[in-house]
């Protein structure tokens, strides 16, 4: 954890009976909140850079307070929980690195569910473990590339995604500009 992050966790859940759990490395999800019993539990996955994790564990705190806050009755990711995340973001601040601290304040004026929700955030991690990283957004159109041990040809974007045609199948997928690729293997046409 960042230096300064546990007394603010201490401050957040001082009144909650929490239970923390850290999982193995999921690909769907890198936290989860939920309410067992009169106990909150709260997972977060192993191996999380320590601002991303500290990042990820406001994220499911804010889950927390708004439950106990409002019930059930609200949207998990509503304007209550925007309000709480954007509260616990910003009260915190100063313990993130410079760079991250402007790309939260950008983030935080109107928080994201997901963490590739918010391209800039998802980029500075991405980026910060490995600064030669190439995303799909870096290919022209028609390249062929590998990601997740498969082999796709990228497509045309459609809202916010492109449509990428895995070769071995011939199913097409919408894969999000910011996820990771394993390598090129032809450029675009």
């Amino acid at each position: 954890m960042i230096p300064g992050a546990l007394d603010f966790i201490n401050k957040w859940c001082k009144d909650y009976p929490i239970t923390l759990i850290i999982k193995d490395a999921r690909i769907t999800k890198l936290g989860d909140y939920r309410k067992d019993g009169n106990r909150h539990k709260i997972t977060l996955n192993y191996g999380l850079d320590k601002e991303l994790s500290f990042h990820i564990l406001t994220h499911e705190i804010a889950h927390m307070h708004v439950r106990e806050k409002y019930g059930r009755s609200i949207k998990p990711h509503g304007i209550e929980w925007k309000n709480a995340f954007t509260t616990l973001i910003l009260e915190s601040l100063h313990l993130f690195e410079p760079k991250l601290q402007q790309i939260l304040l950008d983030f935080a004026k109107n928080p994201r569910a997901g963490f590739y929700s918010y391209a800039p955030l998802t980029q500075y991690f991405q980026l910060k473990e490995n600064p030669e990283k190439l995303f799909l957004k870096d290919l022209p159109k028609d390249a062929v590339f590998k990601s997740s041990g498969r082999i796709f040809k990228k497509g045309n974007k459609r809202k916010i995604r492109y449509i990428c045609t895995d070769l071995s199948t011939g199913k097409k997928y919408s894969i999000h500009p910011l996820a990771p690729i394993d390598g090129v293997i032809e450029e675009g046409i």
